[in-house]
């Protein structure tokens, strides 16, 4: 191979990386969906809830504390006490998990970019707490 047929062959190859470097995906597309900002928040609380084989509406539930740096979209920082459902993140098991159990639960929630709107949440971890531990369901001071 010649040089100048050498310098060529570079050059072209150089213009192509930089042009496909620059190219983004739109909007709209597959792959624009995947830009989530993912926080995981940790919280202690007792499971109301395990899912019974078989039985489609029956669901993962737990009653848990306030959660004050919890990020609402919009940017409203705060969560009251409350009994909610949790989806199981990917390879997440619940075996010896029982319905009165203490419980930390770590839990992801996926945003939009910029925090404008929640995407979705799931339960990545379950530790189970000492049977003796004390939980605080006191709400959130109102904010006005």
């Amino acid at each position: 191979m010649n040089i100048a047929l050498w310098r060529v062959c570079c050059s072209a190859a150089l213009v192509l990386c930089i042009v496909v470097a620059g190219c983004k995906p739109s909007s709209g597309s597959s792959a624009a969906a995947n830009d989530a900002v993912i926080v995981n928040y940790t919280v202690r609380g007792q499971v109301v809830e395990v899912p019974v084989e078989g039985d489609i509406k029956s669901e993962f539930r737990v009653r848990h504390e306030a959660i004050p740096e919890y990020r609402q979209a919009g940017g409203k920082l705060g969560m009251n006490t409350m009994t909610m459902p949790f989806r199981l993140g990917e390879g997440m098991s619940l075996a010896g998990v029982e319905v009165g159990d203490k419980v930390a639960l770590t839990f992801a929630v996926e945003y939009d970019p910029g925090f404008a709107k929640l995407r979705t949440y799931y339960a990545v971890k379950v530790e189970e707490l000492p049977t003796d531990t004390s939980l605080d369901f006191t709400p959130l001071p109102k904010s006005e």
